[in-house]
């Protein structure tokens, strides 16, 4: 991952400026701004998985599922694509969302590390969030970190063959359908 700007920090106001003008995708983390690689197939089939699986039931609860392109404003110095999120409260702004319910990464090679620990404890500090999903194609399984009504994190690790409680939109995943 390549770096944009040649300053050492920005905001997020001054990132979305420049991201604004550029023709492809980046990423602020900690004030640093950084090149988005492009997804592979198996990642983009699963994202469509998770659109088709967990998109329809949060319509039902009244949230929008919105995948890959929307940005997620986390504070001052944090802005994030991420693959996959719900949102259910109302967004102020129609350029980058704040307020998810639910957000997803999968994992590819070069984003292992950040997604499962950097991403991690940046997407905790969203007061909205409920869940992260850590999705692995290889090992076709599911790092779920689940937040509950005191605010207090959990983890789950779910293989293939297990069903997943979200607690927003509630509903009960099927570990089996994000790698169909």
């Amino acid at each position: 991952m390549g770096t944009m700007s040649i300053q050492p920090h920005v905001t997020f106001d001054e990132f979305l400026v420049l991201e604004q003008e550029a023709d492809v995708k980046h990423e602020l983390i900690g004030g640093i701004i950084y090149a988005m690689a492009g997804a592979s197939i198996r990642q983009n089939e699963i994202v469509m998985n998770l659109s088709i699986t967990i998109g329809p039931e949060a319509r039902k609860h009244g949230c929008r599922a919105l995948a890959a392109d929307q940005l997620v404003r986390v504070d001052d110095m944090n802005g994030k694509y991420p693959d996959f999120g719900v949102y259910c409260l109302p967004e102020s702004d129609t350029i980058y969302a704040t307020t998810p319910s639910l957000l997803a990464e999968v994992l590819s090679p070069s984003s292992h590390e950040r997604d499962k620990i950097l991403k991690l404890s940046i997407y905790k500090r969203i007061e909205s969030l409920r869940a992260y999903l850590v999705v692995d194609p290889v090992s076709r399984s599911v790092l779920a970190h689940l937040r509950d009504d005191r605010g207090r994190w959990s983890t789950l690790t779910c293989s293939e063959t297990d069903v997943l409680t979200l607690p927003c939109p509630y509903m009960l995943l099927s570990i089996s359908d994000l790698f169909i």
